[in-house]
């Protein structure tokens, strides 16, 4: 099997002949506040279709790791003078390899490491954190910050976070993909922003490839991003493309938007009705003229897919509390609600029950049920008594009635709320005293 396994990872040892077989891209790290760049990840590419994955595999097996990695680090402090203003480097380095004559010999080629952050990324668990530990405090007594790669990836991973409390903590991939989608992912990387706050270091979200993606984590107000989304790898130090920058400084905008509509907004794909819809939801269906006509959502507990109707439009500048009220008064959606309201340059016929899809179970799709049986599942206990979680006992405001709603923020409850009191307690007057008071009495979960 070790043959088998050698036979297929390519021979490394011509790289360290002929270095310039060894080349770097330069991915941005950005800054989302002022979106810009803030620095650069120095990403080791290699001759043929093999990835650097399997080229260091091959070194570690060939027993010259420490060297490639030394060649790496060496090419990639090189160009550290040639960085444009303001802006650092980022340089990979293996742990357990920190502290060989290799990789010690490469970093000595700069006296000072000012404008360097050594990222230490490790995918095996590290023995020896007290000697680890001391070889970083070596690297910041000569200027370079420290980041740990892959933060909250297992036990391990917190041991080094507290050990090493390094100045930039580099969230894992699994914690940023789809995390628009999944409250877990955003209340983990939540906490994990806490830490990195209360130990004065910056939290990165790496692999943002999505604008919905960005927009999460954006609303956690996390300062430092990288992703395709907002700068693939190249041979130079390259700058924020202006459409990129336009769509961070738009989702920064939403964001400081703290009481309006435009906050709770994330963005969403976009299918035209009759076209084949997309494999996960959600998604609005489209009408023939861009208009919005109803949303595709997905039953959290069974996966099948069903439409709702569009009941209400508001402009993303509305005030959060003028958007509730006229939730709570309008009147509760029906089998013949239409899908959009009739406008001057768009109308509608039918109703969104006769243009229901099947989901792929072959039943008919059900109709969203009342708020007083919710599709949302009920949060697991650790996740439901975090320490960001609000509830709000309806019979509070509402005498009599025993619902209760949980969710991370006030947003989140108004909007189970809303729902719940038009359709089961036909509540058509709403003052801003009784907003008020619902507000007043949300409280940690």
């Amino acid at each position: 099997m070790l043959g088998t396994r050698t036979a297929r990872l390519p021979d490394c040892r011509p790289l360290l002949a002929d270095p310039d077989d060894l080349t770097l891209a330069f991915q941005p790290i950005v800054d989302l506040a002022a979106a810009t760049v803030a620095g650069y990840e120095a990403l080791a590419r290699f001759p043929g279709s093999a990835g650097p994955d399997v080229w260091f595999a091959a070194a570690a097996e060939a027993g010259i790791a420490a060297e490639l990695e030394a060649l790496a680090l060496h090419k990639a402090l090189a160009v550290v003078p040639a960085l444009p203003p303001d802006t650092f480097l980022t340089v990979n380095v293996s742990p357990h390899l920190l502290g060989s004559a290799p990789v010690q010999d490469a970093l000595a080629t700069r006296p000072g490491l000012q404008r360097v952050v050594v990222e230490l990324t490790e995918h095996t668990p590290v023995h020896d954190l007290a000697a680890l530990r001391r070889q970083t405090d070596e690297l910041r007594a000569r200027g370079a910050l420290i980041a740990l790669d892959d933060a909250g990836s297992g036990y391990s991973g917190l041991q080094q976070l507290a050990v090493l409390r390094p100045q930039v903590v580099k969230l894992d991939r699994a914690l940023v993909s789809d995390a628009d989608t999944d409250p877990v992912r955003v209340a983990l990387a939540e906490m994990l922003g806490e830490f990195a706050g209360r130990i004065d270091a910056w939290l990165l979200a790496e692999g943002i490839e999505t604008a919905a993606e960005l927009a999460a984590f954006v609303q956690l107000g996390v300062p430092l991003a990288q992703g395709w989304l907002l700068g693939r790898p190249g041979p130079d130090f390259a700058p924020l493309a202006p459409e990129t920058a336009d769509v961070v400084r738009a989702q920064i905008a939403r964001a400081r938007m703290t009481d309006s509509v435009a906050r709770l907004l994330r963005p969403v794909r976009q299918v035209t009705l009759g076209e084949d819809t997309p494999g996960v939801p959600p998604a609005v269906l489209l009408g023939g003229q861009g208009e919005p006509l109803g949303l595709l959502l997905a039953d959290p507990r069974t996966a099948e897919h069903y439409t709702a109707p569009v009941s209400l439009r508001v402009h993303p500048t509305t005030d959060i509390g003028e958007a509730l009220q006229r939730a709570l008064t309008r009147p509760p959606p029906s089998a013949s609600t239409p899908c959009c309201a009739p406008t001057p340059s768009a109308t509608c016929s039918g109703s969104c029950a006769s243009r229901t899809s099947r989901p792929p179970s072959g039943r008919t799709a059900e109709r969203p049920r009342p708020r007083s049986s919710p599709r949302r599942p009920v949060a697991p206990p650790l996740f439901r008594q975090g320490v960001h979680m609000k509830t709000f006992a309806c019979g509070d405001v509402i005498p009599g009635c025993g619902a209760r709603f949980t969710a991370a923020d006030e947003d989140g409850i108004f909007a189970q709320v809303a729902g719940h009191a038009a359709a089961d307690h036909g509540v058509t007057d709403i003052t801003p005293e009784l907003v008020q008071a619902v507000r007043d009495r949300i409280v940690a979960a």
